[in-house]
């Protein structure tokens, strides 16, 4: 499926992705303010950027072992999301991926990501616990900038091997 084919259907509170999809285009489902919950197949290696952007009623989200991307954006201003399980098949999540997420309370980052990118986590203002695997060795700009409820950073590598 193509580029913004949901974009903006305001009223779409319900979608099934079958197993065999293998992306999730840019903007799929933008702006799909009524959209509550998305479970995302193994068969989908891609969550494209802006993929979820601004589907503000997206609470619930399960993305199955297979996902290797998560795009720019893919679920920035999805305010009522309060927590994601990312499996470790994810090696990349784009910059801004969660920002403005204000009600994310937690988060584990996938064993095989290297890279927080900048602003991942941007303005989760709900934002209280992070776990970071040992695989991480850089955290750029702004990746956790402006959660000032976060008291818990638990991370088991060197923190002198982070780059800014």
């Amino acid at each position: 499926m193509g580029m913004s084919v949901f974009n903006s259907c305001d009223k779409l509170s319900d979608v099934t992705i079958e197993d065999g999809a293998t992306v999730i285009g840019e903007l799929m489902f933008a702006n799909c303010g009524s959209l509550t919950n998305i479970t995302i197949p193994g068969s989908v290696t891609v969550i494209g950027s802006n993929a979820f952007y601004r589907c503000f009623s997206l609470a619930d989200v399960t993305i199955e072992y297979g996902v290797t991307t998560i795009g720019r954006s893919a679920f920035e201003f999805c305010s009522s999301l309060t927590s994601i399980t990312i499996p470790d098949s994810v090696t990349v999540i784009g910059s801004g991926a969660f920002s403005y997420c204000s009600d994310l309370i937690s988060i584990a980052l996938p064993n095989g990501m290297s890279t927080i990118n900048v602003s991942t986590f941007y303005n989760c203002s709900g934002l209280t616990s992070v776990t970071i695997p040992i695989s991480v060795t850089a955290i750029q700009d702004n990746a956790f900038y402006g959660c000032p409820g976060l008291t818990d950073v638990y991370y088991s590598g060197s923190p002198d091997t982070w780059a800014g």
